[in-house]
């Protein structure tokens, strides 16, 4: 399928991400400076670990001011992870010549990504490519092609000498990936006190068949909370030639399984009926049934199972908790004297945690 983003402005602002997070299709009109500019925004490695981010605000940073924005519209934002590693978020403001008392709209994204080993990748993820209609690079859908959408039209609309009818105010953090430090120094910024919306260039998005059928706009209302929990085993240990009944390591399998069995109850709200009904009219066949069915009884279980097989379908429907990472052991032939298992879950709307 052919994806196309696009944010409204009062003019339109368009990308084309994927719902694959490693590669963009490209479209037809794609500008030819936001292209240039996704590449130089890929070429950079905004992961954790790698110091980075900073470098990407202030290449954006550059390319507002080249535009003809203030500098005093223009602020990076730098602080520092809990380990030292510099970070940083970058505002913009575009300003209105009279907003009459109209509140701004807060445009929004992130500069870091999620890290990327070259060595399980058919073409260097800090390299964007163009192949079959895709673009391929770390970031090129999440999130650095909306950026490079968002930027690029932003700076053409300054060159053109256009003025909003309120303030415009790009807000970009530096670490969504990674802890959000950086979006709670920009929640506490004035420049963001007030504004009347913000959306969001890394949620939403338009889809379409291969052949330009079906074209289809997905507004996101509502997220999932996003949290890890660690747990822990901790054992006497001992030498592995005196193997015994309790072990760091069974009793962290003994969680995996039960966690691979944790079923949360099937939920449908105000935020996903209207996706849950699409999916159940685009899917049809024996999915779209069961899907039709959850919505006439959340306690279908027949239907729940049906469902389950689908998981790219499945998770709106739920809470989801799984296995990410486990770590243990200190030697071969030492029985583990500890082990820790992450689990990662996306929480409901509304759902407490």
């Amino acid at each position: 399928m052919k994806h196309a983003f696009v944010i409204a402005l009062g003019v339109a602002l368009a990308v084309s991400p994927s719902h694959s997070r490693a590669a963009a299709p490209i479209g037809g009109s794609a500008d030819t400076e936001a292209r240039t500019l996704l590449r130089e925004l890929v070429a950079i490695r905004s992961a954790k670990g790698q110091a980075q981010v900073p470098k990407v605000a202030e290449l954006l940073a550059e390319r507002f001011r080249r535009a003809g924005f203030a500098d005093a519209d223009i602020r990076i934002l730098r602080t520092n992870r809990d380990d030292g590693e510099p970070i940083a978020a970058l505002l913009l403001r575009y300003r209105a010549v009279d907003p009459n008392g109209a509140r701004p709209i807060a445009l929004l994204g992130h500069m870091d990504v999620v890290d990327a080993d070259a060595a399980r990748w058919q073409s260097d993820p800090f390299v964007m490519s163009e192949r079959d209609g895709y673009w391929y690079g770390r970031g090129s859908a999440d999130n650095k092609g909306p950026i490079a959408a968002i930027a690029s039209t932003l700076i053409r609309l300054k060159r053109a000498g256009w003025a909003p009818r309120r303030d415009l105010v790009l807000a970009l953090s530096g670490d969504e990936e990674s802890g959000s430090k950086t979006t709670m120094t920009l929640v506490r910024d004035p420049w963001l006190q007030g504004v009347e919306y913000a959306i969001n260039g890394d949620t939403g998005g338009g889809q379409r068949d291969a052949d330009g059928g079906h074209p289809v706009f997905d507004l996101q209302v509502a997220e999932k909370t996003s949290v890890s929990f660690k747990l822990r085993s901790r054992n006497r240990g001992g030498h592995s030639s005196e193997p015994r009944a309790d072990n760091a390591f069974y009793d962290i399998a003994d969680a995996i399984k039960a966690i691979q069995h944790l079923r949360f109850p099937v939920m449908i709200d105000h935020a996903n009926r209207g996706m849950v009904e699409g999916l159940a009219r685009d899917r049809g066949g024996e999915l779209g049934a069961a899907f039709t069915a959850l919505l006439a009884n959340p306690a279908d279980a027949a239907a729940r199972a049906v469902v389950e097989r689908h998981p790219q379908d499945a998770h709106v429907l739920w809470t989801t908790c799984v296995p990410t990472m486990i770590s243990g052991g200190s030697a071969r032939n030492a029985l583990p004297q500890g082990a820790e298992l992450i689990v990662h879950c996306r929480i409901f709307p509304g759902v407490a945690i």
